[in-house]
């Protein structure tokens, strides 16, 4: 009985070794999204995605009945001839017209940057909407993948505080995003 336990708590430790390295041994990076103090699931339907050189994030993210997190930041979808997109504050609106690939803010002015669908999800550029709703986003790494963090003031804690708190949710939503990803889908 001893040795038997001895062998699943070795199957144990090296499983855990290997899920960090599973990242890396595919060629994807997977990315975390975590909002103020709250590290977000992981899905392959919400994962943030890079396109042309710039870092998507899904809409949802700033969307509190989605997150549990407030930023302030809320949101209004139209989907009429153009497809568009609205995330605002009490002072400020940013409209992404999906169908013309442009984003216009609440006086008409074209903003330079697109929102982009991926999964039949709307992603918005995180640097862009965070620097103009007055939002921080950290971009940092893990032995897990790398964790985009979005924050207003009411965050609790620092960067480095919050990655010395999160290895174990790290690695528990690597590894309920791996057991998915191995899990056949229904067939219809």
């Amino acid at each position: 009985m001893k040795r038997i336990c001895a062998a699943l708590a070795a199957a144990v430790l090296l499983a855990a070794l290997l899920v960090p390295l599973a990242a890396t041994a595919t060629g994807d990076t997977i990315y975390f999204t975590a909002v103020n103090d709250t590290l977000l699931p992981l899905s392959a339907e919400s994962m943030p995605v890079y396109e042309r050189g710039v870092l998507y994030v899904p809409y949802t993210v700033f969307d509190s009945s989605v997150t549990g997190v407030n930023l302030g930041v809320y949101y209004g979808q139209e989907q009429n001839v153009e497809q568009t997109l609205t995330l605002y504050t009490r002072q400020k609106m940013l409209i992404f017209n999906i169908t013309r690939g442009i984003a216009v803010n609440q006086n008409g002015e074209e903003q330079g940057y697109s929102a982009v669908v991926r999964h039949g999800k709307v992603y918005v550029p995180v640097r862009r909407v965070c620097a103009f709703f007055g939002l921080d986003y950290s971009l940092l790494y893990t032995d897990y993948g790398q964790l985009i963090r979005i924050k207003n003031q009411n965050v609790s804690l620092s960067d480095a505080q919050f990655l010395d708190a999160a290895p174990a949710s790290l690695e528990y939503r690597l590894e309920m995003y791996y057991a998915a990803q191995a899990t056949p889908s229904p067939s219809p």
